[in-house]
């Protein structure tokens, strides 16, 4: 019984340290991003800006997760980009403008994002700030799907089912 007890105390205390490690470990990673970002550095802005829109290791802000990826957008942060058009299609941290989300979902195209140019489709098929067109729709899932996201190839056999003359 004594080496049960043992055991569980030095589980626990392991487990305690291991808190406070982990602890001053995201600490430590947030200064680091944070004198990086004020820097100039995208890919620090980024993920300053992931880690307020989730809350990791910082008080979730999403004010400064758009603030900090507007700064690694401005840089051409491909996905920095696709967070921004994420940030106003869903109105997180901004006012909810699905116009303004397309353009930031266009620029992350334009860098590369297979996700950005999923995400066009969708906003052309629904006419979510843009006129809904089919057809761009799946211009822009053609595209993605050429660039290896996997969900734009099940957006266009949905197309093909709704709308056969989109998919020409």
């Amino acid at each position: 019984m004594k080496a049960v007890m043992t055991a569980l105390v030095l589980l626990f205390c392991t487990a305690l340290f291991a808190t406070e490690a982990e602890a001053v470990n995201k600490a430590s990673t947030v200064s680091w991003y944070k004198k990086s970002a004020s820097e100039g550095n995208p890919e620090a802005q980024f993920y300053l800006g992931v880690m307020y829109s989730k809350g990791a290791g910082v008080t979730k802000n999403d004010d400064l997760a758009v603030y900090w990826f507007k700064k690694a957008a401005a840089q051409n942060h491909a996905q920095a980009q696709l967070n921004l058009g994420y940030m106003y299609e869903s109105g997180k941290g901004v006012k909810k403008n699905y116009g303004e989300a397309v353009q930031w979902y266009e620029r992350a195209a334009e860098n590369g994002s297979s996700v950005a140019m999923n995400n066009l489709g969708i906003m052309h098929m629904m006419g979510m700030g843009v006129k809904k067109d089919s057809y761009k729709a799946y211009k822009y899932w053609r595209m993605a799907a050429q660039h290896g996201n996997n969900n734009a190839w099940d957006n266009i056999e949905k197309l093909r089912r709704l709308d056969p003359q989109a998919v020409r």
